[in-house]
C-alpha cells in the first residue's frame, strides 16, 4: 500500500520532468532550425565570395601589362595584396548598404 501511494506523489514529479524535457527538446529543435538556416545563408554567402575572387587573375594581367618585375607579381600575390583590397571593397560597400537601411525604414 505504501509504495502505491509513494507512485502516486510521486506522479506529479514525473509530469514535470517530462514537460521539461518536451520544452528543453523543443528549444533544441528551433536552435538547431535557425542555426541550419543561418549556416546555410553563410555557407552561400562564402561560395558567393569565393566564385567572384578574380582578384589575383585581374591584378596578374594588369601587372603583366603595366611591365611590372615577375619578382614584385610573385611578392604582391604572396602577401595577399589583391584579396585585401576585394575584402576592403566589399566591406565599403556592405557598410554603404547598411547605411542605406534605417534611412529606408524611418522615411516611411
Amino acid at each position: 500500500m505504501s509504495n502505491l501511494i509513494n507512485l502516486i506523489k510521486s506522479i506529479p514529479g514525473m509530469i514535470w520532468d517530462a514537460v521539461l524535457w518536451i520544452f528543453e527538446n523543443v528549444g533544441n529543435l528551433i536552435s538547431w532550425v535557425f542555426f541550419t538556416i543561418y549556416d546555410g545563408l553563410l555557407t552561400v554567402l562564402y561560395s558567393f565570395a569565393a566564385a567572384i575572387d578574380f582578384s589575383a587573375v585581374m591584378f596578374n594581367a594588369a601587372a603583366q601589362y603595366s611591365s611590372m618585375p615577375s619578382q614584385l607579381i610573385w611578392l604582391i600575390n604572396q602577401i595577399g595584396l589583391p584579396q585585401g583590397f576585394t575584402y576592403l571593397g566589399g566591406a565599403i560597400v556592405i557598410r554603404m548598404l547598411l547605411n542605406l537601411l534605417p534611412a529606408a525604414i524611418t522615411r516611411v
